[in-house]
């Protein structure tokens, strides 16, 4: 596909999904990305990327993209064809939904700074209906949803090689968007299916309640295999070789986590109001069955000292929001008297101030008697430190 500089993209909110999507579209097209964070917009200005990822610094150093970051709204949103929102929606206990406010705010800037033949794509997670209420409450049918499927560590390969496109959307200039996400994409073989707006968002929510659920359906096979001295490894090898079952998503871990799952669960449930419903409650509810049942797997090897050895969800991620790890650790400090340290040397963790936090890989080793870690890598292979982990094939 040729570069169109005569089509224009403005992204809103330049995270994971808005930047590696912005890196994907700006081979193509112009793309103008916005973010209230100053210090990111200076960073991608001087080709540096706030995220960890190689497929993303890559491309950002490329010569054959068309980005512009900016702090200016106006300029962000002037002209432009298709406006994607991708700012966070984090899940808010005391309402039991997501906060859309920011997304709502970008929809809010988008009516009043873009032209009118402009088409609004969410791809922040939203509740299911929210489309719906945002087109009735302004009175526009621009406003569509397209959901993102990314994982952390791999979002611009993700990206460039979708699964497949959701476009929430019937209308003629939705079904334009899909050609034109169809063609910048490296797999041309990928479908493009469009639904109603509802049904969009509730793929996106029933695809991460299902990755939840089959994370935490091998978290429980692992509990039971280590409750009863059984080989986790060869009960997984031996269930996994089903083609109905899979050899995926099947390494045990100390629980499901990261920004999307855990968030997309509670809200999935929320959605379910007055639906009867058993499985998605106990997928909300496995992660604190499994911790609960760690710790006291870990309190019965009586450590003195705990070291806790990254607390990002996976390996090559910069990112530790809702990890599993830190979770566990937390439940020990709060509820048992044991000492606890945490080795990180590339995450700034101003808010575990209540941790002794180390940098140093040799100071971190020289004075604990327990290692824990959510998942194995070459630093770990050759200490004679106990080490509990319930990763066993060395991977995410």
């Amino acid at each position: 596909m040729s570069r169109n500089i005569t089509i224009k993209f403005s992204v809103i909110g330049l995270g994971y999904v808005g930047l590696a999507n912005s890196m994907v579209l700006a081979k193509y097209f112009e793309v103008v990305g916005f973010d209230q964070d100053k210090k990111i917009i200076a960073n991608l200005q001087d080709k540096k990327s706030h995220i960890n990822e190689d497929g993303i610094k890559n491309a950002l150093k490329s010569d054959k993209i068309n980005f512009l970051a900016t702090d200016s709204k106006k300029l962000c949103y002037e002209k432009s064809d298709y406006i994607i929102i991708a700012t966070p929606t984090n899940y808010d206990p005391e309402i039991n939904f997501f906060d859309t406010s920011s997304v709502e705010s970008s929809i809010n800037d988008a009516l009043e700074l873009s032209p009118d033949q402009s088409l609004i794509i969410i791809k922040s997670t939203i509740p299911i209906g929210f489309v719906k209420e945002m087109n009735a409450k302004y009175k526009t049918s621009r406003i569509i949803f397209c959901p993102e499927f990314l994982r952390e560590g791999s979002s611009y390969e993700d990206a460039a090689n979708p699964s497949r496109i959701i476009i929430g959307s019937h209308l003629d200039e939705a079904k334009e968007l899909g050609s034109i996400l169809k063609r910048t994409s490296n797999k041309k073989e990928v479908a493009v299916i469009h639904t109603g707006s509802d049904e969009a968002e509730a793929i996106k929510l029933f695809s991460n309640t299902y990755l939840a659920m089959r994370v935490a359906f091998f978290n429980e096979l692992d509990s039971f295999a280590l409750n009863n001295s059984l080989s986790s490894q060869e009960i997984i090898d031996g269930v996994s070789q089903d083609n109905r079952i899979g050899r995926f998503y099947n390494n045990p871990s100390f629980g499901y986590g990261g920004y999307c799952l855990p968030k997309d669960t509670k809200q999935l449930l929320s959605n379910f109001n007055s639906t009867p419903q058993n499985i998605i409650s106990a997928v909300v509810e496995s992660n604190k069955t499994r911790r609960d049942f760690l710790a006291k797997k870990i309190l019965e090897m009586q450590p003195k000292k705990i070291g806790i050895y990254r607390v990002s969800m996976k390996a090559n991620s910069d990112n530790h929001r809702s990890s599993a790890i830190l979770k566990l650790c937390k439940h020990i400090k709060d509820s048992f008297d044991v000492e606890i340290c945490i080795f990180e040397p590339e995450i700034l963790l101003s808010d575990l101030s209540d941790f002794e936090l180390i940098n140093d890989f040799e100071k971190f080793i020289s004075d604990i008697d327990l290692i824990l870690a959510n998942r194995i890598d070459d630093n770990l292979k050759k200490l004679n430190i106990p080490i509990f982990t319930r990763d066993i094939y060395n991977e995410n």
